[in-house]
């Protein structure tokens, strides 16, 4: 007698090589939001434009590894009050990177810079430059007391880790730069030092 079985797998997490496995899955569910995160911030361009180390939004990047994205999501969640189920594209092996602008403001009303790109490099000769996956863009809008307004443009980008781990290849000592690239033309070279890939289990 042939029996046939039929798994349904409509909204669940695909598995294969490019997600995590069901285990792993759980294990994210359960880890500490601050465990494989980590944060760098421009404190040179604060100074500079403020003097003081302070402002409305501060230059940064947040780095998630594939466990700690899905730890930040299901804290995320919770503070809404909302039940948190990991997406298939949150499940990705895949580091995810989220980069925001200075936002300060100024006697002609509030500025900031919109971030528009964000690339893996290996060295400044650029022997590696990985591109991301995937990336979403995300307006915030600040205002001042007069009106005046000014929008900032943040940008989270996903890059396989096996391209993560092409990248710290052809890097010296594996501290690869992630580069962040602002509509104004100019850029941010964040080096991700030994500390940061301690942090990050690379």
């Amino acid at each position: 007698m042939l029996i046939i079985v039929l798994v349904l797998t409509d909204g669940l997490p695909a598995q294969d090589a490019d997600h995590l496995s069901g285990a792993e899955i759980q294990a994210a569910l359960q880890l500490s939001p601050k465990k494989h995160h980590a944060e760098l911030i421009d404190m040179q361009t604060v100074f500079a434009h403020t003097g003081s180390g302070q402002g409305k939004q501060l230059p940064k990047i947040e780095v998630f590894m594939p466990d700690a994205w899905i730890a930040f999501q299901r804290e995320y969640a919770k503070k809404q009050y909302l039940k948190y189920e990991p997406t298939n594209e949150d499940t990705l092996r895949a580091m995810t990177i989220v980069a925001s602008g200075m936002a300060i403001g100024t006697s002609s009303g509030p500025a900031c810079d919109s971030v528009a790109r964000i690339a893996l490099i290996s060295d400044k000769a650029g022997s590696v430059v990985v591109e991301s996956l995937k990336n979403e863009s995300q307006d915030s809008t600040w205002q001042n007391a007069f009106g005046a307004k000014a929008t900032c443009v943040s940008v989270k980008a996903k890059f396989m880790l096996s391209e993560i781990s092409r990248v710290q290849a052809a890097a010296d000592k594996g501290q690869f730069t992630i580069a962040v690239f602002y509509a104004g033309g100019s850029s941010k070279m964040y080096k991700v030092k030994s500390y940061y890939l301690k942090d990050l289990g690379l």
